[in-house]
């Protein structure tokens, strides 16, 4: 029995994970370093970000809302 290409799991990279919307940040990013800038997304607020995308997962993972440390 074929099975339905949208219920096959595909594993993605780059590009084909996260699209083309971060080659302006990545540019800006490049752009700061070559130019002695301070990149206005710090460790901190990145740090932030990942703790709010784990916590999602995890929340749909257990079916239940999770509380973000």
């Amino acid at each position: 029995v074929p099975v339905p290409s949208a219920t096959v799991k595909k594993e993605a990279y780059g590009k084909e994970c996260y699209g083309t919307g971060h080659e302006a940040l990545i540019d800006d990013f490049h752009s700061c370093a070559a130019e002695g800038r301070r990149f206005p997304i710090d460790g901190r607020e990145g740090a932030r970000v990942i703790r709010l995308i784990l916590a999602a997962y995890e929340s749909a993972k257990i079916n239940q809302e999770v509380k973000i440390q």
